[in-house]
C-alpha cells in the first residue's frame, strides 16, 4: 500500500470467495480488469500466496487457471511461503506451475516473485531482507530496479540470514536434524493454534472462522447488528473500525479491523495474528467471544 501510494498508482482490489474458503476468484478478477480500464493502465496483478489476512494456500487447478490468465504481469508476494501447516495443505509456487503449463505459457506470462525473512522461518518478523525472481521481464526493469534498490540497502546482518534462508541447512550437515525439528515445531505449533483459533472463534453466535492453512493470521467474519451500524455511520466509522473500538475498550484487546484489507461489501472482518503462546491465545479468543455475545445483545 506504501508502495502504491509513493508511486502515484491506484489499487484495483479483487474480492477471494469467503464461502469457499478464500480460495481466488478468477471471475472477480475479470471483472475488476475491464472496470479498471475504464480508468487506469494496469500494470500489476498482486497475488499473496499463502494469503494474508486469510491463512489460506491456494490449489494447484486455481494456480493454473490464475497462470493462464490474460492479463498484466503478477507480481506475487510469497512471504509466507514457509508458513504452511493446515491439513492436507502444500505451497505451489506461482513459477512451479507456470513452467508445469509448458512453452506457451512458461516462455510468455510475466511472473515477479518476492520473498523475504522476515515472516517465516528464519526471520520470524524481525530482520527485513528479501529477494525478488523475474521470468520473461524486459530487462529494461533492472535499471529502475538497480535504482531503487540503491536507496534501501539491507542490513548486514538481514544480508546474512538472506544466505540462510537461500541455503538452509542440507542433510548430511551438522546442524540439519536440529533445523528440522526446531521447524517443524514451529509449523505444528501454528497449526494447534490454527485449530483452536477456529475452534473458539466459531462457537461464538454471530463469528465464522474458515479453516487457516497457512500464514499467521485468522480473518473470522463477524455480524454486526443494523442499530451498530448506524451508530457507527454516525459517528463516521466502518462499523468494524467500530467494533473494534468497542472490544479495545471492553476488553484491551486490539484487533485489525477487516475494512483495511478489503472486504465484499455488507461484509465485515477482523485479523488476529496466531503467533501469542497458546495459553495467552485461548485466553485471547475467549475474550472476543464473550465480548461478541454481549456486544450482539446491546445492540440487536
Amino acid at each position: 500500500m506504501d508502495t502504491i501510494a509513493l508511486s502515484g498508482a491506484v489499487m484495483v482490489p479483487y474480492y477471494m470467495d469467503e464461502d469457499c474458503g478464500w480460495t481466488i476468484n478468477v471471475n472477480s478478477i475479470q471483472k475488476s480488469l475491464p472496470a479498471a480500464r475504464k480508468h487506469c493502465n494496469l500494470k500489476v496483478l498482486c497475488v499473496i500466496n499463502p494469503g494474508n489476512p486469510t491463512g489460506t494456500e491456494p490449489s494447484h487447478d486455481k494456480s493454473d487457471d490464475e497462470g493462464s490468465n490474460k492479463g498484466p504481469p503478477p507480481v506475487l508476494p510469497i512471504v509466507y511461503q514457509a508458513n504452511v501447516f493446515g491439513p492436507g495443505a502444500v505451497f505451489h509456487s506461482f513459477k512451479k506451475v507456470l513452467y508445469e503449463m509448458g512453452p506457451k505459457y512458461s516462455e510468455r506470462v510475466q511472473l515477479v516473485s518476492i520473498n523475504s525473512i522476515s515472516k517465516g522461518i528464519s526471520g520470524e518478523c524481525g530482520f527485513r531482507a528479501g529477494y525478488i525472481e523475474f521470468v520473461n521481464i524486459d530487462p529494461a526493469v533492472f535499471e529502475v530496479l538497480y535504482l531503487l534498490k540503491s536507496f534501501n540497502v539491507p542490513p548486514v546482518i538481514g544480508s546474512l540470514m538472506l544466505e540462510v534462508l537461500l541455503d538452509p541447512p542440507q542433510p548430511g550437515d551438522p546442524s540439519y536434524e536440529t533445523f528440522l525439528r526446531e521447524k517443524q515445531t514451529l509449523l505444528n505449533n501454528l497449526a494447534e493454534k490454527a485449530r483452536i483459533t477456529e475452534e473458539i472463534l466459531n462457537q461464538a453466535p454471530g463469528i465464522h472462522c474458515n479453516p487457516i492453512l497457512g500464514a499467521l493470521y485468522a480473518f473470522p467474519r463477524v455480524s454486526i447488528p443494523d442499530r451498530a451500524i448506524r451508530l457507527a455511520q454516525d459517528r463516521g466509522l466502518e462499523p468494524d473500525d467500530f467494533y473494534c473500538h468497542a472490544l479495545l475498550e471492553d476488553t484491551g484487546i486490539v484487533l485489525c479491523s477487516g475494512n483495511g484489507f478489503g472486504q465484499a461489501p455488507g461484509t465485515y472482518h477482523f485479523r488476529i495474528t496466531l503467533l501469542h503462546p497458546i495459553d495467552e491465545l485461548k485466553s485471547i479468543l475467549q475474550k472476543i467471544a464473550h465480548f461478541h455475545t454481549r456486544f450482539m445483545a446491546e445492540y440487536s
